[in-house]
């Protein structure tokens, strides 16, 4: 019965994480079209900070630096790249070493 309480927190912990990291690249997609691609990165900077083995926000803060040709970008693939490993998600992983 103690465990219910504790399922119950994560459970919600881990729902709201999940939808917090999805909003944050359509606000960021916003920013970007608008030309405000500097609070754009800042804006994936912070997910990535605030989550840091989260596959979807490295993801996004990647391919972001890897499409404005950011310096950090090899940084943050050797990092997405952990994520994934660690994950176990071997495919991914092939397809972001290529």
């Amino acid at each position: 019965m103690k465990a219910f309480p504790v399922l119950v927190i994560f459970a919600l912990t881990y729902v709201c994480s999940a939808f917090q990291g999805q909003q944050v690249p359509d606000s960021v997609r916003k920013m970007e079209l608008s030309g405000d691609t500097m609070g754009a990165r800042a804006a994936l900077a912070r997910a990535v900070a605030s989550s840091p083995n989260s596959i979807p926000a490295l993801t996004a803060y990647t391919e972001f630096l890897d499409r404005y040709g950011d310096p950090d970008c090899r940084e943050a693939y050797l990092k997405l790249l952990a994520a994934l490993r660690t994950a176990g998600d071997r495919s991914e992983e092939r397809r972001v070493g290529k």
